[in-house]
Order: C-alpha cells, then sequence, then structure tokens
C-alpha cells in the first residue's frame, strides 16, 4: 500500500455544501469485472447523491500533471431529493432479502440510512443487484435481479419512519448518529437530545421497497434523557462487526458509553 496520498481525479458536486461521505464496496457482477465502489455524498440541502465506478479504475488511475481532474466516477440521480434539512449522519451497507424461509437471494440491496436536521430519518433502498450467480451446494440462491449496478443504483424506494424527535419531549433535535446493523434489517439512530430508536426493513414494505418502516421499541435505559445518571445527549452510535450490540456515546459527568443489544 502506498505510504502518500494522490490525487487521481475529481467528481463534480452540487451547488450546496457537502456535510457527510460513506463508500460501500459492491460484489462483482461477472468473473470478468471486479467489485463497484459506490461513495454516497450528503449535502446540506437534505440530498443525497451517489457517484460509482469500478474499483480497479479507480486503483489504476493516474492524473496527468497539468492536466484537469478527470470525472473518474459516474454521477447518478439523486438517491434522496432536497429538503432543506441538513443531512448529519449517513451509513451504507448491504442487504440480502429474504427469498423464502431462511433461504436469502444472492442479489443485495445497496441500504443508505440518513439521519437529518429537525429529527429526521429516512431510509434508501436500491433495486436487486447483479452478482456472479453461485454454483455449488449450500449457497445463496441464485441471482434474480436482472440489468446493470448502475441500472440498479439509478432506481430506488425512500421509506421514511417516523422522526426520531418524536421520543423527545423538548421538540426534535439533529440526529447525530445512525448505523446499519442485523445485515442490513435493521437501522438504530440517536439524537443530540439524547433519544435512541431503530427501525426494522423487514416488515410489509420495507422489505419490498417503498413504504415505511416499522419502529422497533427503544432500549431501556435510552427513553431517559437529561438525568444525572444517562446524561445530556447522544452523540454517535456504532454497531459491532456481528450487528449484536450497539454502542451509544452520551455526554455525562463523566462521559460515556452505553452498550446495547
Amino acid at each position: 500500500m502506498a505510504k502518500r496520498l494522490e490525487l487521481i481525479g475529481s467528481v463534480r458536486g452540487n451547488l450546496t455544501w457537502a456535510t457527510v461521505m460513506a463508500w460501500a464496496l459492491l460484489p462483482e457482477t461477472s468473473p470478468d469485472e471486479g467489485p463497484t465502489l459506490v461513495l454516497a455524498i450528503g449535502s446540506s440541502d437534505g440530498s443525497v447523491v451517489l457517484c460509482a465506478a469500478p474499483a480497479a479504475t479507480l486503483a489504476a488511475a493516474r492524473l496527468v500533471e497539468g492536466a484537469s481532474g478527470e470525472e473518474l466516477m459516474s454521477r447518478l440521480p439523486p438517491a434522496i431529493l432536497p429538503d432543506l434539512r441538513l443531512v448529519s449522519a449517513m451509513d451504507l451497507c448491504l442487504r440480502y432479502p429474504v427469498v423464502s424461509g431462511e433461504q436469502r437471494s444472492s442479489s443485495p440491496q445497496l441500504v443508505i440510512a440518513v439521519g437529518k436536521s429537525m429529527g429526521t430519518v429516512c431510509v434508501w433502498t436500491s433495486e436487486r443487484l447483479p452478482t456472479t450467480p453461485p454454483t455449488g451446494k449450500g449457497k445463496a440462491a441464485a441471482s434474480d435481479a436482472g440489468g446493470g449496478i448502475l441500472e440498479a443504483l439509478g432506481k430506488g424506494s425512500l421509506l421514511m419512519p417516523p422522526r426520531i424527535g418524536a421520543l423527545a419531549s423538548l421538540g426534535t433535535s439533529t440526529v447525530t448518529g445512525i448505523a446499519c446493523t442485523a445485515a442490513g434489517e435493521l437501522v438504530v439512530a440517536c439524537s443530540r437530545d439524547g433519544a435512541v430508536n431503530s427501525w426494522s426493513l423487514a416488515t410489509p414494505g420495507g422489505a419490498a421497497g417503498g413504504g415505511k418502516l416499522q419502529a422497533c421499541p427503544p432500549p431501556v435505559p435510552c427513553v431517559r434523557r437529561k438525568s444525572k445518571d444517562v446524561g445530556f445527549g447522544a452523540f454517535g452510535v456504532a454497531g459491532s462487526p456481528g450487528g449484536a450490540f450497539m454502542a451509544v456515546y452520551r455526554l455525562a459527568l463523566p462521559p460515556g458509553i452505553h452498550f446495547v443489544k
């Protein structure tokens, strides 16, 4: 790995400030094509746009001295349209929907969980992404997605759960942390006033795309806010690699971290 950073190109931005960025690595679509890198960019106007490019293309890119930066990534239509609510937190993950019983599809969906000002949380899911069909027994169901990755990313559904601020008795507050966990089936978010809530995608409408998410009961310690024991706010949430545990950072005296499962 190179020990220095090197400029290799540029991506056209929006007319507003970029506030949050996050990467996702999508699986290869054929033995001849490698994985695809996707960059999600959240802005101060509330929009989220996607840029995508083959990982091999970015790895081999070089910027010619004296030339302008070439746009190496394809810019897709906005996944989330502007609503004048600043994007303050974002997380990306792949979700493999259940096909039948406990068997999951080999064609994942890209999930983008977004937290905004005014306590707003929204989740965007792409269409199922094409992948290399697996072989052998014990594998996931064969890929049932048609078209290419860029086509699938250009289409998606926006899911709108209730505002996280609905948990607060003092009005709404900016979302300070958001995370996808449990293989993309659960979204957990926290806000500046200390509220913590979660939503499930594995529900009618949420599983197929479109509609609203199903709210889950918040962890018992997290429904109490602005107390001596809990603190005055939540300023970040992180999920464990297996998705069984979530860590929530709280401003308290002294500051502390809550672990929930």
